[in-house]
């Protein structure tokens, strides 16, 4: 094993508009960090993992009218959920803001090393 997946979602990272709250993610990379001192033999890599969609935070899901609610059909349940109006230019400028700050914050971090959403 190479590395692992630090999933983390928006509403964690940015509960209100404005700063990010980068504390859940920091501490993830702390706990990677020191695994990575204790086993220098062996050091992960991070594969960073940002939920949106129902995990977008309240405010960013009201951007351009209300939240939709859909029905979540698995395997196992149905789940009902809301999600933003991801195809509104709010939303996606929000979410652009977002990945923007963590690249300014996190891209010369070597630890790091994908992003995904």
């Amino acid at each position: 094993m190479s590395g692992v997946v630090v999933n983390i979602t928006w509403a964690q990272l940015q509960p209100s508009p404005g700063p990010l709250d980068t504390a859940p993610l920091d501490a993830a990379l702390a706990q990677v960090r020191a695994y990575n001192a204790r086993f220098p033999q062996t050091p992960l890599a991070v594969k960073l993992r940002i939920w949106a969609g129902p995990n977008a935070p309240g405010w960013a899901k009201n951007i351009g009218g209300p939240p939709v609610r859909i029905l979540h059909v698995t395997n196992v349940q149905s789940l009902p959920i809301s999600i933003g109006r991801f195809w509104s230019p709010g939303y996606r400028q929000a979410w652009s803001r977002l990945q923007h700050a963590l690249a300014n914050k996190y891209d010369a971090d070597p630890l790091i090393r994908e992003g995904s959403n």
